[in-house]
């Protein structure tokens, strides 16, 4: 555990912290960053070269609040509900 708050603080600092890759050019990103940026598996990530540098970031694609859905969304109150969400929701609401 005192690891992983060093590895935050190096992190939080704009210090590097290795990762080795696989045979498959994979890499983990630490649990406690995947949850403090809430992502999750099956997230989309932008990666981006800059020069001599990749840049990662959690891709900014639409999907269903419920269950994560990027098909047929619906527009509500700044928030995204799938097709099959919205009836669920709307049927159980007005049952």
């Amino acid at each position: 555990m005192r690891w992983l708050r060093l590895a935050h603080f190096f992190i939080e600092r704009g210090k590097r912290m290795k990762r080795e890759l696989d045979p498959l050019g994979r890499f983990v990103i630490p649990k406690h960053l995947r949850q403090e940026l809430e992502m999750h598996p099956g997230d989309k990530v932008d990666i981006v070269r800059k020069n001599n540098t990749l840049v990662l970031k959690k891709a900014d694609v639409p999907c269903c609040l419920l269950c994560r859905s990027e098909e047929k969304l619906l527009y509500y109150n700044k928030n995204f509900l799938c097709r099959e969400c919205w009836s669920g929701f709307s049927q159980a609401l007005y049952s």
